[in-house]
């Protein structure tokens, strides 16, 4: 269903409210993807699966894009996980009616960002691509891929930006030393894993997030910024150094003998 479309827009509303009924009634699906929650606002088309007696077995959002060149991006999936008789195939058949319009108007690619790498295996299956191993997203190539200036926007940042952060979050008033001397003791450790860079980034999100919900409240009732930090604090104290095996021949030293 486009969303430019009056009409469409008014039975997506009407569906989404069904779809939050049913997850009320605990009706299977992840409860951190509920795609119909995004309405019309930021998503140009919904499509949605939806079985003979009215239950909502799965939901996908795309965004379109008619630039230079024409692509489209999944913005969320997710499909019933109760295993009865509607249970199966249902993101394969979003998917593939996407692929199917996709196709009919002439895009070039579709792509997606997994969550992790069990879903990225699924994607492909479907038939994604991986273009850039630095780069998370999978291609689902119809026409052109994608660009070499596509790819570099996509590119992740260099991981020592958020160890410049966390420098920076540890020097604000009151000055946590402990925290300073963690940084500098672990950030080699930091860098080499992009796991613990991707938590370590949404660590500091969360923090700068606290003080932007807390901007307009009262100073009695905002959080103090050492609390605020504390999550911080822990990441690196849970980050473990490797011992580390100093190389190089041992230095061997020997004793005169003295003679009388």
């Amino acid at each position: 269903m486009n969303c430019s479309k009056s009409e469409n827009a008014h039975s997506i509303e009407e569906l989404a409210e069904k779809a939050e009924a049913q997850q009320n009634r605990n009706s299977g699906f992840n409860s951190r993807i509920l795609p119909w929650r995004e309405g019309c606002f930021h998503v140009d088309r919904h499509y949605i699966a939806q079985a003979m007696d009215g239950t909502i077995c799965g939901w996908m959002t795309v965004h379109l894009n008619r630039s230079k060149s024409n692509y489209i991006f999944i913005s969320e999936i997710s499909t019933r996980r109760i295993k009865d008789e509607f249970y199966g195939g249902v993101g394969r058949s979003l998917h593939d009616a996407l692929v199917a319009d996709a196709r009919a108007e002439g895009v070039d690619f579709i792509y997606l960002y997994a969550l992790n790498e069990d879903v990225a295996a699924v994607y492909k299956k479907w038939g994604y691509v991986t273009l850039r191993p630095e780069i998370k997203h999978q291609f689902f190539i119809i026409g052109k891929e994608p660009s070499k200036a596509f790819l570099d926007n996509l590119m992740p940042e260099n991981p020592r930006i958020y160890l410049v952060k966390a420098h920076e979050i540890a020097l604000r008033t009151p000055k946590d030393d402990d925290l300073i001397r963690l940084i500098n003791t672990k950030r080699r450790v930091v860098i080499a894993n992009p796991d613990a860079i991707k938590e370590l980034s949404g660590i500091i999100d969360l923090i700068y997030g606290m003080e932007q919900v807390e901007d307009d409240m009262e100073d009695e009732d905002k959080t103090s910024f050492s609390e605020k930090r504390q999550p911080l604090k822990e990441f690196f104290e849970n980050i473990v150094v490797p011992l580390r095996v100093r190389g190089g021949r041992k230095r061997m030293t020997r004793r005169l003998r003295k003679f009388p």
